[in-house]
Order: structure tokens, then sequence, then C-alpha cells
């Protein structure tokens, strides 16, 4: 499915994988968190911000640890 230029993907990216991993967010709270960044057409860091305790120092962590493990 495309929302603007990107395309959403039927796998959770890998930063979203990180926080399951740490024990930051369930696969409830990422699935639900999938089917509204669909709906609401929003990042789905933004989503989860707005969705669970989670907050934007979490996220930018998670998107850390994902570019660290890209160059890895």
């Amino acid at each position: 499915m495309k929302i603007g230029c990107d395309q959403v993907k039927t796998r959770p990216p890998v930063f979203a994988q990180i926080l399951r991993e740490q024990g930051k967010l369930t696969q409830e709270r990422l699935d639900e968190a999938l089917r509204r960044q669909v709906n609401e057409r929003k990042f789905l860091g933004e989503v989860l911000c707005e969705t669970t305790p989670l907050n934007a120092a979490d996220i930018a962590r998670a998107l850390g640890l994902q570019q660290f493990l890209d160059l890895g």
C-alpha cells in the first residue's frame, strides 16, 4: 500500500523490532500502531508516541541502533 511517496511494508521496521526486544513495545501495541499508521497517514514513530508510553527519545535511540545495525 502506498502512502504519499512511501510504501507501507507488511513487516515492521527494524526500529520497532528493537523496541520489542527491549521490552518497550508489545506486539499488540505495534499491530495497532501499524493499523493507525495506514489509516492516519503518519510516521510509525509518531503514532507510537501518541498511543504508547514511548517518547521521541525512545524512538530516536531505536532508530540510532537500527542505523548502527544497517552499517555493520
